[in-house]
């Protein structure tokens, strides 16, 4: 216990370092943002946390500096990427009593915010490619069985791409086919768990 102590005091001052460069000596926006990527696939791997007062803030100081990076597409992705730090698949595996996040409520948090930000940009086919993104995130969650994300999320997302494709004037330039094809890839994978997953009975993709 007492080096799992140890460990978790160390980590602590190595994310609270890493944070002081970020914010201090970092300022190109591709740097930052990949910066931040990083610090959020290390937090979410680190299992030596067993004090809330230490991995909260560390979590929520993430989640709000990946609403604050430059570009609308950065800060979607890092949003909802940081929904991943609030809720841990596999809370039986590591240290024992460590953190084990599952906290449903702040993952719908994220996934809201990254949506509300993924609508803010001006490029519709870019907005697209972020509803897309996040779409797979909350059917990832849902499929875990994370009861705040709920079937009418994915029905009315959906929806929403449907609604943003109908309207792109070429549908065939720059990143447009791509997206659509990820897109429809993903409507083919959510029509088969409707067939052999009740729980997505509820889901509507027509």
């Amino acid at each position: 216990a007492a080096s799992n102590c140890a460990f978790e005091t160390i980590a602590k001052e190595f994310f609270t370092r890493a944070f002081g460069i970020y914010e201090e000596k970092i300022a190109d926006s591709k740097t930052q943002r990949e910066a931040l990527l990083l610090i959020i696939s290390t937090l979410q791997k680190v299992d030596c946390f067993t004090d809330e007062d230490n991995y909260t803030p560390l979590v929520t100081k993430t989640a709000l500096q990946a609403a604050n990076l430059i570009s609308t597409p950065d800060q979607s992705l890092a949003v909802s990427l940081c929904s991943h730090l609030f809720w841990s698949k596999t809370p039986e595996e590591g240290t024992p009593g460590r953190i084990k996040p599952q906290d449903g409520r702040r993952v719908l948090e994220c996934l809201q915010k990254a949506l509300k930000i993924a609508g803010t940009g001006m490029d519709v086919s870019e907005n697209v490619a972020l509803f897309v993104n996040t779409l797979n995130e909350y059917l990832y969650y849902f499929e875990l069985g994370v009861q705040d994300v709920k079937a009418t999320h994915i029905s009315t997302l959906v929806t929403l791409i449907n609604n943003n494709l109908s309207a792109i004037p070429d549908p065939s330039q720059g990143s447009v086919p791509a997206t659509n094809t990820y897109y429809q890839n993903t409507l083919q994978y959510i029509r088969r768990m409707k067939r052999e997953n009740t729980l997505f009975r509820e889901v509507d993709v027509n």
